[in-house]
């Protein structure tokens, strides 16, 4: 059996972070942010932490090493300094909305995250993964 990985968002700040997580305090109480945590085959919460991207984590995909990749949109007032690396497409927020991608570890250690920036406010959009020339949404 696998672990679990859950991602999405919420409004409060007890019960997700665990001890070891990169994010352990909700920024933006009452309004939402994004958080993910990974559950034992038994049920048993081993890793929990914020994301601080406004609406959520929207899309959720694994790769075949078991690297995971997340996606969602941030605003400028809740993300303008948030977790863009060094070395990617864009590090920090343009304007008033972004897309926002990032590849985890297999241990939900951020390996890399980027923003994208685009004129329309209202976003949707899919991770896919490209494997031997076929795209796949997961």
């Amino acid at each position: 059996m696998k672990n679990l990985v859950l991602a999405g968002i919420t409004a409060g700040n007890n019960g997700i972070a665990t001890s070891n997580a990169a994010i352990s305090t909700n920024l933006y109480l009452y309004n939402g942010t994004a958080f993910i945590a990974k559950f034992t085959p038994n049920g048993q919460q081993v890793y929990g932490s914020y994301f601080n991207l406004r609406y959520g984590i929207k899309r959720i995909a694994k790769d075949d090493a078991g690297n995971i990749y997340v996606a969602g949109d941030v605003h400028r007032d809740y993300n303008n300094s948030g977790p863009g690396t060094l070395g990617t497409h864009q590090q920090t927020v343009i304007g008033e909305s972004n897309a926002y991608v990032a590849k985890l570890n297999g241990n939900l250690q951020l390996l890399w995250g980027t923003y994208f920036w685009w004129e329309k406010t209202d976003m949707d959009f899919r991770v896919i993964l490209m494997k031997e020339e076929h795209i796949q949404e997961i």
